[in-house]
This record gives C-alpha cells, structure tokens and sequence, in this order.
C-alpha cells in the first residue's frame, strides 16, 4: 500500500511541474508593452526590419528577437532565407501598436512560409 502511494504523489508531483513548465514556457512568448517579439519557428533562418525604430538583424531558426518600439502604430517585415542562404523570400508584415506590444512568428517552410501575428 506504501508503495502504491508513493507512485501517485510522484506521478502527481511530475504532473504538476509538466504544467508548470509549460505555462512558464507559454507566457514568455508573448511580447510585452512597447516591444515586438519576432521568431523563427519554421524551417529556415529569418531577417527582418522595423523601420519605425532603425532596427534590423537576422535570426536563426528555433530562435527569437526582442525589438523595443515606439509607442504609435508600427510594422515589421520579415523575410526568410533559403538553406544556404544565397537569397532570401518574403514571410509577411506585422503590423502593431506599439503601446500594447506584439509579436510576430515565422512558421511554415521556405516552400509555405507564413506569419502568426497579432495584427490590429
């Protein structure tokens, strides 16, 4: 009987830091006021600018970059580069506002791009 309930509180304990875990997880992908979170969630390395701001880079695939923005109604445009990086094709806009955040994900392959988004 001992062993029996050692098993559930360990199953339960294990279950309750899965849930943790992700909500944590969760939460940290959404982007906060006044910043525009953007990510490379498909298969290939992306670039983007925001041109409000002056800022542009590029991101490798899996991760994300945070940008700070201005407070009125902004974009940012994302393209995605091929495997070996020779050219590059568009993902899509996001258009925000800057005073509540935003983000922008590339998701999809470089055949099927496309761009979650919280556009307004």
């Amino acid at each position: 009987m001992t062993l029996n309930l050692k098993r559930s509180v360990a199953v339960a304990g294990t279950t309750v830091l899965a849930s943790v875990a992700l909500l944590t997880g969760t939460s940290s992908a959404v982007a906060s006021a006044s910043t525009y979170k953007i990510c490379a969630y498909g298969n290939y390395d992306i670039r983007f600018e925001v041109p409000q701001v002056g800022k542009s880079g590029g991101i490798q695939r899996g991760a994300c970059a945070t940008v700070p923005v201005n407070s009125g109604t902004s974009y940012a445009k994302i393209w995605g580069y091929n495997s070996n990086h020779s050219s590059t094709f568009y993902v899509g806009t996001g258009h925000f506002k800057g005073s509540a955040g935003g983000f922008g994900y590339a998701q999809g392959s470089a055949s099927s791009p496309y761009l979650f988004t919280n556009q307004i």
